[in-house]
């Protein structure tokens, strides 16, 4: 090993915790003779040598995960001898012992010093009759200073076979409680070791003298402390081992993360700059069409105006000539004839250019009279059955786009066809209500009703209320029958900017 000075006198200095030497689950070092080589060191307070083996770690051995227990703490008067006994169920060859402390870890700074409720002598005895009648001395712990307390006290003793294990004060701990001194006694937990195994583990445990109003002996084998799960020695330290290697790697991995930051920034970035440009395209794509539509139906006027304009307005005017010519040929029957006849001949001609225009201007498509389509298409698929149509709030399905009549068209037409073909009803009613913000059909029958309650509404009608982007219902009537209800929620706003483009209405008849 190379020795780095140390700071404040630059001399070199050696210094460990602790020293173990393990054989399986067994720490061979515990509790041994130290000698040192070295003449000039401390043999006084915590750098003593016999602390280099006493078990006692500069951790708090603390496991972070399970369940927490309350560590037991027994009071009894100062003339009293208290005790702790565990009963261990059978013998087993003991050759350890875990005390572990209370209260030296629960708040920081500590409330209370690291010896607290632990006597200043205690005898720990093994037996194999319940009364203790053949007791043998395992263990005498004695506090030399304060340096021979903390977290864990761990002492090791020749194996000895024992069923019951019984802790004595000799000498207790002394504390103030209500205005009189009182001998306390407490652990957070007791192991007792077996060929590196804790048998003491949620045996019983009792106590004689201790009062106990609000701590339990079962918190003393119960295997946990304050903070959770009592962790093995060799476990703990490869946990410890581990957490060393994963500080050691949390810088790069931290290093790591950042970059990756940095690029996902970018990349996303990049991808918002994408995506608005993405949008702009859209909308520039949308208004482009829409201008394009709106030419095309202004080119598509003009070309009638002109067709109106050529046609009719020169045979109106050949009209007019010959009218001024006939009345020349009042006198001449036989002049006056011809012209008349060709007269006849410009107002058929004209009435059938006026006709051919008329219908170009309107160019009534599937389902521009939604009612009348729809009533009429009920008729002829319910000529059989008992029916009704109703409707309500006419006026506002005409500010419906030529997609939705033809929707709605069609999925009254499926709806009807679905009764016929699978209900077995006499009797459909269908109504059909608009107002400004939406559309409902309602459609009831009294067949069968719902066959699959799971998928009560069929796959067309689904698709088709998809297709036309409203929502559709089924919903049983009583006390047979199947309700289907498709409800749409209108755009009003589009609705009267469609409208200003909309092709005239003139019925033919005006003209």
């Amino acid at each position: 090993s190379i020795l780095g000075l140390r700071q404040f006198d630059k001399q070199y200095n050696l210094e460990l915790a602790e020293m173990l030497i393990f054989r399986g689950q067994e720490n061979l070092a515990l509790n041994k003779k130290v000698t040192v080589s070295v003449a000039d060191y401390q043999n006084s307070g915590a750098r003593q040598p016999r602390f280099l083996v006493d078990g006692q770690l500069p951790y708090l051995m603390d496991a972070g995960r399970g369940v927490q227990s309350i560590a037991f703490v027994g009071s009894s008067s100062l003339e009293e001898q208290p005790a702790i006994s565990i009963d261990l169920g059978q013998v087993f060859p003991l050759n350890r012992i875990h005390l572990h402390s209370v209260d030296s870890s629960d708040t920081a700074p500590q409330s209370n010093p690291s010896n607290f409720a632990l006597p200043q002598k205690l005898l720990i005895e093994g037996a194999n009759q319940r009364d203790f009648s053949d007791a043998t001395p395992l263990l005498k712990f004695k506090q030399r200073s304060i340096y021979d307390a903390g977290p864990i006290l761990r002492g090791h003793f020749r194996t000895t076979p024992c069923r019951f294990i019984r802790l004595s004060v000799q000498e207790p701990y002394t504390f103030p409680q209500r205005g009189e001194k009182r001998s306390l006694l407490g652990f957070a937990e007791i192991e007792l070791f077996a060929s590196g195994v804790n048998v003491a583990l949620h045996q019983p445990a009792s106590g004689v003298f201790l009062k106990t109003p609000k701590r339990s002996y079962k918190s003393l084998t119960d295997g946990s402390n304050l903070y959770g799960s009592i962790l093995p020695l060799r476990q703990w330290m490869a946990e410890l081992a581990q957490r060393h290697d994963l500080e050691k790697e949390q810088p790069l991995l931290r290093s790591e993360l950042q970059r990756r930051y940095l690029k996902q920034k970018v990349l996303l970035r990049r991808m918002s700059w994408l995506a608005a440009l993405l949008a702009i395209g859209i909308g520039l794509t949308a208004l482009i069409d829409r201008i394009l539509r709106m030419k095309q139906a202004a080119q598509l006027k003009e070309r009638f105006a002109a067709d109106l304009h050529d046609e009719l307005g020169a045979n109106l005017h050949t009209i007019g000539l010959l009218s001024d010519l006939s009345k020349e040929f009042l006198h001449a029957p036989d002049k006056l004839e011809g012209v008349l006849d060709r007269i006849r001949l410009y107002t058929e001609r004209s009435g059938a250019a006026a006709r051919y225009c008329t219908n170009m201007l309107e160019a009534k498509g599937l389902c521009e009279n939604l009612v009348q389509e729809m009533r009429h298409s009920t008729t002829r698929l319910l000529s059989d059955l008992k029916h009704s149509f109703t409707v309500s709030g006419a006026q506002y399905l005409e500010e419906l786009s030529p997609r939705k009549r033809i929707d709605l068209f069609l999925f009254n037409k499926e709806c009807l066809t679905n009764i016929l073909r699978h209900s077995g009803a006499s009797e459909v009613n269908i109504e059909l209500s608009a107002t400004r913000k939406s559309i409902t059909l309602t459609i009831k029958d009294n067949g069968e009703g719902i066959q699959d309650p799971q998928n009560p509404i069929p796959a067309s009608l689904k698709r088709r209320a998809r297709l036309i982007g409203g929502q559709v219902t089924a919903y049983p009537q009583a006390p047979k029958g199947t309700q289907i209800q498709l409800t749409l929620r209108t755009r009003r706003l589009l609705h009267l900017f469609s409208s200003r483009f909309r092709k005239p209405t003139t019925p033919t008849e005006t003209l």
